[in-house]
């Protein structure tokens, strides 16, 4: 809460979140992808702050991919938006639809 990057990150990854929802429901996603926020000191004890926002990919239970300080880390407040967090996104292999 306290990292104005994450925030603006967290408020994006809401609105991709919104995309999927309404792809799935069209039929356009073949399967349902999940959104989770969760204190990076709570999941990696003594995590490094400078690596905020980190965006964690799971795929079947196990971590497939980590973006580490996105969109330019504190910077990530000003660049951070639902057609940039999706354009990250897909670059690292989630089908996440692009806004229109």
């Amino acid at each position: 809460a306290w990292h104005a990057g994450c925030r603006a990150v967290d408020v994006a990854l809401a609105g991709v979140a919104g995309l999927c929802e309404a792809a799935l429901a069209s039929g356009a996603l073949p399967c349902p992808i999940t959104c989770c926020k969760v204190e990076a000191g709570v999941a990696i004890p003594g995590f490094d702050p400078d690596g905020l926002p980190t965006l964690a990919l799971y795929c079947g239970g196990h971590n497939a991919d980590q973006l580490i300080a996105v969109l330019g880390g504190e910077d990530a407040a000003s660049n951070a938006s639902v057609a940039s967090v999706s354009a990250l996104l897909r670059s690292a292999g989630v089908p996440v639809p692009l806004p229109s």
